[in-house]
């Protein structure tokens, strides 16, 4: 037994000291090798069978994602960007993710895993690259002397990367072939592709000129102005068709156009990033075009030829056939002359929509984009003015409410601390107006309010992702139930997940885990629908009358027959976003404007975009495919709409200055502030906003200046009234008018009013020939009072 101890001891013995001199002769060439690989962009081959890569797992941007092989399509995943750090060390950064290959944990073990990484400038980071001639080269990490290596050659889509004591087999031997990023740029000239072999493409590339700028388009057919070229139902997919469609400037309507001087283009669809292909490298009359992979031969190159102005031709490089409408159809066919073969270009952008007009969205969306190119935007143009919106949200008092918890701005100034529904106060219109800006709220967090519902995507809802998310809650008996009802009507069971708990909260309410329906039953309602009313009873009540009238005496009933019923009233009725559940902005649902809302609460579709958000992360699936439908409104403000605060309010009130020497109207909110000007003791101006830093109030002057002043030197007095008398809001366009909390354009919006409405016009002719206009003061029809410009009171 001794005997066998010892001789254990000298065989690992003997693999440490191998291993030890392994890492130390690995280590050491490197700096005398020198760089072996230019700095650039490649696929890396397995010396095995070369049609197989290097692969990140999934295509995953996260920290993790395993590398692995797999079949070459030369996808950004695929792809390494190698770079030369010095003493024969580099770097190996996977494009699509900017994360470095990793030796997991820093490990010193044979047969380590091998990952991807945020850069860390550690040694599990570097890698010496060496050439064993004919093309190929060893891998070996700096952190622990092993080789990069793919265990007992098994080469197959799936077969994992690791690190091994050198072996000098093939398996632990690879081909780095260069590439360009996004293949946006020429190919290297050993890279080009041979050309053509038709006599008719021969005289093509003769006429193959640069007509169009490299960039980003939409190709308006002229047989069709209002259509333009489109993919196939918005398809990422290798084949999918490509036809016309009338023009909505979504992701799969706009193309990459690179010129590859030789004449002609690839042309590539931005939201795959698949390339115009003709099908099959036909060069049959009437061959149809789609989408494919990007694989550098001739059927994927176009020559565009300049008719006249905005007129031209595309034309396949393979065969020399015209791009052509057919039916709907494109395909490519002998060149005849007709509209049908004709085409422009309309430059465009990642987002499509006139900035100057609609200010705040581009650049906001256009970085969502660029961080994850599977979301797809859609722009709901909804026609209406934001003032109009919010102002109609507002008029009916209980439509929109907060927690009591709130203050301040926050608190309707009508309705004060009057309680609604289930303890609730009403919502000011400024706290409306900040939840209904779209813009606040385009961001990595929020963006999930916009998300279109009616979709169940089987790639990224998964019975796992529900039972994840329902685990601890009182659902967590039914999400095989969730799971089959929303695949079986096809819409998005984390969106529902995330409504139940809204409604229920994680433990459920009486109402979502069993009423008493006093016949013997217990009844379930865990949507709460038709759960409103005044006070807890009445909800109650309305709850349970609702759930007996659809006969819902199980939770699977209930379940069930709730998504039906979210599905058939909201979802495919032009509100399936989690915004347009919460507001009502589309007159196409065929209800008056801002009425059939599923919630009350004013928070609800931030606060389900917030859960909903945190079940894909969990699954790691953010980069997914996802669509948001994003409203868009007329006459918005270049700044957006901000966020009311609990320690101040926003009403007009006349102040008196009580301070011997007068008052500093300064600048900003504090003592350190410019002065603006000093202001006698005495001298009555308006205060608009209290409570500001600490105690400072915002108040302009009669001769319209703005600035801040001490609330401890000012008092409050009798509300200026020189007169009395109605009036009706009149104005050139019909648009209607803005009332501000005070007599400026640079203060605070309160309302909207439409045309005709009447005021109570009670002050005028105290603040003339501000901002271009003489202003009044007015008391609308729910009683708040603010200035408005008496050129548009008749």
């Amino acid at each position: 037994m001794k005997k066998t101890i010892i001789k254990i001891i000298k065989i690992l013995i003997t693999i440490f000291i191998y291993f030890l001199i392994t890492q130390c002769n690995n280590i050491a060439f490197g700096a005398e090798i020198g760089q072996q690989i230019k700095d650039g962009k490649y696929i890396i081959k397995s010396a095995i069978n070369e049609s197989f890569v290097f692969d990140i797992y999934e295509n995953l941007k996260t920290d993790g994602a395993n590398l692995e092989l797999w079949t070459s399509n030369k996808g950004e995943n695929q792809i390494f960007n190698i770079e030369y750090i010095g003493n024969g060390e580099y770097t190996i950064f996977a494009v699509h993710s900017n994360k470095c290959l990793d030796v997991e944990g820093n490990s010193k073990k044979v047969g380590s895993n091998v990952l991807q990484w945020l850069p860390n400038n550690q040694d599990n980071q570097k890698w010496i690259i060496k050439s064993l001639g004919n093309g190929y080269y060893k891998i070996t990490s700096k952190a622990n002397g092993l080789c990069l290596d793919i265990p007992y050659g098994n080469v197959k889509n799936g077969s994992n990367v690791q690190v091994w004591v050198d072996n000098g087999g093939k398996n632990q031997m690879f081909k780095f072939e260069k590439i360009v990023e996004d293949v946006t740029q020429e190919l290297d000239s050993e890279q080009q592709p041979e050309t053509t072999t038709s006599h008719n493409n021969e005289n093509v590339i003769m006429e193959g000129t640069r007509t169009i700028n490299d960039g980003m388009y939409n190709i308006r057919a002229l047989i069709d102005d209002k259509s333009v070229l489109d993919i196939f139902n918005n398809s990422k997919d290798n084949g999918a068709n490509l036809e016309i469609w009338g023009n909505n400037y979504t992701a799969n309507q706009k193309f990459n156009l690179r010129y590859m001087n030789d004449g002609s283009y690839t042309i590539s669809a931005i939201h795959s990033n698949k390339y115009i292909d003709v099908e099959g490298a036909s060069k049959v009359n009437g061959a149809n075009v789609l989408q494919w992979s990007y694989n550098g031969n001739n059927n994927q190159r176009w020559i565009i030829k300049k008719i006249s102005e905005n007129k031209y031709n595309l034309i396949s490089k393979d065969s020399g056939l015209y791009l052509t409408v057919e039916w709907g159809n494109v395909c490519v066919k002998e060149p005849n002359g007709s509209k049908a073969q004709e085409f422009d270009f309309e430059e465009t952008s990642l987002i499509s929509i006139n900035s100057s007009k609609y200010p705040g969205y581009k650049e906001k969306l256009e970085s969502l984009k660029k961080a994850h190119p599977n979301w797809n935007f859609e722009l709901l143009y909804t026609g209406l003015n934001f003032g109009d919106v919010t102002s109609g949200e507002c008029k009916v008092h209980s439509r929109n409410l907060i927690p009591s918890s709130y203050s301040g701005e926050w608190v309707c100034p009508v309705c004060g601390t009057k309680l609604y529904d289930s303890g609730l106060y009403c919502a000011s219109e400024k706290a409306v107006a900040y939840y209904m800006d779209p813009r606040n709220f385009l961001d990595e967090s929020n963006i999930f309010q916009f998300e279109k519902l009616n979709v169940y995507e089987s790639s990224i809802h998964t019975i796992e992702g529900i039972r994840n998310k329902v685990n601890g809650s009182f659902l967590q008996n039914y999400a095989n139930d969730i799971n089959t009802a929303c695949r079986n009507q096809n819409v998005n069971p984390y969106y529902i997940v995330a409504r139940l708990i809204q409604e229920q909260g994680t433990k459920g309410s009486k109402i979502g885990t069993g009423m008493d329906g006093g016949d013997g039953k217990t009844y379930y309602n865990p949507f709460n629908i038709g759960a409103s009313g005044n006070g807890y009873t009445q909800i109650y009540n309305n709850a349970l009358n609702k759930a007996k009238s659809y006969g819902w005496d199980t939770m699977e009933k209930a379940l069930e027959g709730g998504i039906e019923f979210l599905k058939r009233n909201w979802l495919e009725n032009y509100q399936n976003t989690l915004y347009q559940n919460k507001f009502d902005i589309d007159t196409r649902n065929g209800t008056s404007l801002y009425t059939h809302q599923y919630m009350q609460h004013i928070m609800g579709a931030y606060s389900e975009a917030k859960t909903l958000r945190s079940m894909y992360s969990q699954i790691n699936c953010l980069d997914g495919y996802f669509t948001f439908i994003i409203p868009v409104y007329e006459n918005m403000s270049s700044t957006l709409s901000p966020m009311p605060t609990n320690n101040s309010e926003s009403t007009s009130i006349n102040v008196k200055i009580n301070a011997n020497g007068g008052l500093r109207l300064r600048r900003d909110a504090n003592t350190n502030s410019d002065t603006i000007e000093i202001i006698p003791n005495g001298t009555v101006v308006l205060s608009v906003q209290r409570g500001i830093n600490d105690n400072w109030n915002k108040v302009i002057t009669s001769d319209g200046k703005i600035g801040f002043m001490s609330g401890n030197y000012l008092q409050i007095t009798d509300t200026i009234k020189n007169c009395n008398y109605t009036a009706r809001v009149k104005t050139n366009d019909g648009s209607g008018c803005k009332v501000r909390i005070g007599p400026s354009i640079n203060l605070d919006r309160l309302t909207t009013l439409t045309e005709a409405t009447e005021v109570t016009v009670i002050e005028k002719g105290t603040y003339n020939n501000i901002d271009g206009y003489d202003w009044c003061r007015v008391i609308i029809p729910d009683g708040r009072q603010g200035y408005m410009p008496l050129k548009y009171l008749n």
